[in-house]
């Protein structure tokens, strides 16, 4: 999560807290529960990617526990660049280019399945990512 977003939270807590008075009021109001939940949630949010023999193993908490993009179902896949136009933010995202898991950046990989099903997976380390899709996707096959 980026230092902007942790600020915005804070500061819309801080708000909450200095228009209560007294303070124990505050923490019975179901809207600072709720709000602090939704931060909470926000930053469990985690995206991990595995790349091997495989597939493409995704998790992306707390949405997807486990997907996996077994490479005989893979019909194409590249890095590409990425706006957040594209598929309206990050986070877990449908739009008419497909499914998105993307957390920050604007990088990813774009993987096509046989069936025509389309997803982009965001990712921080681009050059790994490329190197190791060249060894399983193109060497192996």
């Amino acid at each position: 999560m980026s230092k902007w977003s942790l600020l915005i939270m804070l500061l819309t807590l801080g708000i909450m807290a200095y228009g209560v008075q007294p303070i124990q009021k505050l923490l019975y109001s179901p809207a600072f529960w709720i709000v602090l939940l939704v931060f909470a949630a926000l930053f469990s949010i985690r995206l991990q990617t595995v790349i091997d023999e495989q597939g493409v193993l995704v998790h992306f908490l707390p949405f997807i526990r486990k997907k996996l993009f077994r490479w005989e179902e893979i019909h194409a896949a590249e890095l590409k660049r990425y706006s957040l136009s594209d598929y309206g933010g990050w986070g877990y995202r449908f739009g008419s280019q497909g499914i998105a898991f993307t957390t920050q950046g604007n990088k990813g990989l774009a993987i096509e399945l046989q069936q025509g099903k389309k997803y982009l997976i965001g990712t921080q380390k681009p050059a790994e990512v490329q190197a190791v899709l060249d060894y399983y996707l193109y060497n192996k096959k």
